[in-house]
């Protein structure tokens, strides 16, 4: 499976567990929506859960780790992938800041499972509507996906720190989440599903634009939406890909970045012209020219403190 319908899930139930933290990490999705939406929603979720156990009182060992030491990488067992991780090999996975984990608890895990379950009824609304699947079936698929959802976090639990491990799990796990979904759906609905799946970083998008318009009373029809996504949709596949830079200390890559960002917001706005009234328009350039500026905002700081990082050097 791709990765962005698990983005909030872990954190959620961290916070419901704690009280404490949530609200800011809600709306992270532009940049981050590039793949798979489960393994989005389960990273950045357990960052949330994290700092939440780092927030309790007494959290003093917690807080120190967070901003320093990397726990020790631990292997699984061969067979603990790319399914669920065996449940020994669950009780004893190495907890960041030696706080608490929320998948090694039976309740944590169903409340997680019940949340992911949740998120996923929101996300693909529209897909089971479009597939008309009945009730029954439609149950079926969103408890499938919640099933995926938290056996990728287990798996990104386990293989935390080791970067190639964890793409080739991924990898076996996306095979076999497409494998199991098509075996629900069938061949043709499956297609369309996972057409639907691979255009969700483009539908956040065109949603958070349509919230804004809907908040001015400059509503997007659902029409507006469908073509609004498309649009994006074809104008990346016409750009090469987005630089990634590998660390905060690659500025030249994260310029690069913003670069690719303006460039594409830019073409999609032109071709959008078409389907937007003018002041849809305007407000959504307005958007993206605040968003833009943001970034280089981020990115002079990361300037600035490379350059305090290489003086102190000298």
């Amino acid at each position: 499976m791709k990765s962005l319908t698990t983005t909030l899930a872990i954190a959620t139930v961290a916070l419901a567990a704690t009280s404490i933290y949530l609200a800011t990490e809600l709306h992270a999705a532009r940049e981050q929506a590039q793949a798979r939406p489960a393994s989005l929603f389960a990273a950045k979720a357990r960052r949330a859960a994290d700092q939440s156990v780092a927030d309790l009182p007494g959290a003093g060992a917690a807080s120190a780790a967070h901003s320093g030491a990397t726990p020790p990488a631990r292997t699984p067992t061969p067979a603990a992938l790319p399914g669920n991780p065996d449940p020994q090999e669950r009780a004893v996975r190495p907890q960041r800041g030696g706080g608490l984990d929320i998948l090694n608890s039976p309740q944590g895990r169903e409340m997680m499972r019940v949340q992911m379950k949740a998120g996923s009824k929101r996300t693909y609304a529209d897909a089971i509507q479009k597939l008309a699947l009945g009730r029954d079936k439609s149950d079926a698929l969103l408890n499938l996906l919640a099933d995926q959802q938290l056996r990728e976090a287990d798996t990104s639990s386990l293989l935390r720190g080791d970067r190639t491990a964890m793409e080739q799990a991924r990898a076996q796990l996306q095979s076999k989440s497409e494998s199991e979904i098509n075996a629900l759906l069938g061949p043709e609905k499956a297609t369309t599903f996972a057409a639907y799946q691979k255009s969700l970083p483009e539908r956040s998008q065109v949603n958070y634009y349509a919230e804004q318009l809907d908040a001015l009373n400059l509503p997007m029809r659902d029409d507006q939406k469908e073509q609004f996504v498309s649009i994006m949709m074809d104008v990346k596949q016409g750009l090469p890909a987005q630089p990634q830079p590998t660390t905060f200390r690659d500025v030249d890559a994260m310029q690069a970045r913003v670069d690719w960002q303006a460039s594409y917001d830019r073409a999609v706005l032109d071709r959008a012209s078409s389907v937007l009234t003018s002041e849809q328009y305007n407000h959504i350039r307005s958007v993206q020219e605040w968003q833009l500026s943001m970034q280089q905002q981020s990115l002079q700081r990361s300037q600035r403190a490379q350059a305090r990082g290489s003086s102190r050097q000298r």
